[in-house]
C-alpha cells in the first residue's frame, strides 16, 4: 500500500506530528481540520466563517491528493457548543448538498477556545475507481471479440451500441453495426478469433460518459479507435466504437 502525506503548512502539524491528510491508494483520510486560515494563522469569531474555512482547508488538502469534495464519503463535525451547529447548515449544504456524505455531529471541547468547529473527512478518489472500471469494460470487450465470447460481449455492449466501420472490408466503405449485427459477425467468425493488444492513448471520464482513444494491434492489422462508454445502473457499457485502420 502506497502512502502519501499531505500538509497544509499549519504549525500544528509540525508541532504535534501529524499530516493534514494521508493518502492510501484511492483512500484519503483528512485529519480534524479547524477554521484557521493557515496562511496567516488567524481565525474568525464567527462559527459560519469558521465552518466555511474548515471546508476550504479540506478542499485544498484533497486537491493536493488529486481528489475533490465530491469524493468525500464520510464526515464528522465536532463543536464545543452543539447549539452552534444549526448556524453552519447553510455552509455545509452549499458544499455537500449534492454529494451527501455520511455524517456525524459530536459536541466536545476543542484544544483552543477560539475554535468553534472542527471537521474530519474521509474520501475515495472516484476518478481512479471509475478509470479502473472503464478499463475493465474495455478489456472485457477486446477479450470477448478475440475469443468470440458472445456472452461476454452481450454483457459488455449497451443495448444502443453502434459500431461504425471504415475500410475493414474491401469495397464496402463505411457501414454501421448495431449490437445484434456486431455480435452476429463475431458468431460467423468475420470478427473475432484474432488476439489483439490494446494501448490506451487517452481516457476522459465526464460523470456518466467516458471517451477512450485506443490503439489496437493484431498480426495483420493496426488500427485506432474512439470508444464511447456510458454508465448505467452502476455499470459501464460500450455505447459506440469508431475504428479506423492505420495500416494493413
Amino acid at each position: 500500500m502506497e502512502k502519501q502525506h499531505i500538509t497544509s503548512g499549519s504549525t500544528f502539524e509540525e508541532q504535534i506530528g501529524y499530516s493534514r491528510a494521508l493518502v492510501c491508494d484511492d483512500w484519503i483520510f483528512v485529519s480534524g481540520t479547524t477554521g484557521f486560515d493557515y496562511e496567516t494563522m488567524t481565525i474568525s469569531d464567527d462559527v459560519m466563517v469558521q465552518a466555511d474555512q474548515c471546508i476550504r482547508n479540506i478542499q485544498n488538502a484533497l486537491q493536493k491528493a488529486s481528489a475533490k469534495l465530491e469524493d468525500v464519503i464520510r464526515i464528522t463535525y465536532i463543536l464545543p457548543d452543539a447549539s452552534d451547529f444549526e448556524a453552519c447548515w447553510p455552509i455545509l449544504r452549499k458544499y455537500f448538498g449534492k454529494s451527501k456524505p455520511a455524517a456525524t455531529m459530536i459536541a466536545a471541547g476543542l484544544s483552543d477556545p477560539r475554535m468553534k468547529i472542527e471537521i474530519q473527512a474521509t474520501a475515495i478518489k472516484q476518478s481512479n475507481r471509475q478509470s479502473k472500471k472503464v478499463m475493465e469494460t474495455l478489456n472485457a470487450f477486446i477479450k470477448g471479440g478475440d475469443t468470440s465470447d458472445v456472452e461476454l460481449l452481450t454483457n459488455t455492449l449497451h443495448k444502443n451500441y453502434r459500431n461504425v466501420q471504415s475500410g475493414f472490408f474491401a469495397k464496402k466503405g463505411i457501414f454501421h453495426l448495431n449490437k445484434e449485427q456486431y455480435i452476429g459477425l463475431v458468431k460467423e467468425g468475420t470478427f473475432g478469433g484474432t488476439p489483439r493488444t490494446m494501448e490506451t492513448i487517452h481516457l476522459e471520464i465526464l460523470e456518466d460518459l467516458a471517451y477512450a482513444r485506443v490503439r489496437l494491434k493484431s498480426k495483420e492489422l493496426q488500427f485506432e479507435s474512439l470508444i464511447v462508454l456510458v454508465k448505467e445502473d452502476h455499470k459501464w457499457w460500450l455505447l459506440g466504437n469508431y475504428p479506423c485502420i492505420v495500416n494493413a
